[in-house]
C-alpha cells in the first residue's frame, strides 16, 4: 500500500481497545441499572414493613387485630414484583459477562 493511499485500516490494537471500552460501559450500566432495582425493591418492602409495623401501636408482642388486616399488603409488598427482581439479576449477569468480555479484550496478544 502507497503512502498517499486513501484506505484506512485501522490498527488491530486499537479495535480491541474500542472493544474493550465499549464492554466496560455496557457493564456499568447494566450493573448500575440492576443495583438500582434493587434499591426500588428494597424501598417498598420497607415501606410495607413499617405499615405492618404501625398496624400495632401499642406494640403488643402477639400482634394486633389491625397487623392481621394489613397482612396480604404486607406480604405483597416483600414479596415484590417478580419481573423486576428477575429484570435486575439479568442486569447484574448481563454486567458480569460484558465485565469478562472486557477483560479477555484487554489482555495483551
Amino acid at each position: 500500500m502507497a503512502p498517499w493511499s486513501l484506505e484506512y485500516a485501522p490498527m488491530p490494537e486499537f479495535r480491541v481497545r474500542v472493544w474493550a471500552i465499549i464492554c466496560i460501559s455496557i457493564s456499568v450500566a447494566a450493573e448500575l441499572a440492576g443495583f438500582a432495582l434493587i434499591v426500588v425493591e428494597s424501598g417498598e418492602s420497607r415501606r410495607s414493613l413499617r405499615e405492618w409495623q404501625a398496624a400495632n401501636p401499642n406494640r403488643n408482642p402477639d400482634g394486633s387485630y389491625g397487623q392481621q388486616l394489613v397482612l396480604n399488603s404486607v406480604i405483597n409488598g416483600m414479596l415484590g414484583s417478580t419481573p423486576r427482581r428477575i429484570t435486575a439479576a439479568g442486569f447484574i449477569l448481563l454486567g458480569i459477562v460484558f465485565g469478562a468480555l472486557a477483560d479477555f479484550a484487554s489482555l495483551p496478544s
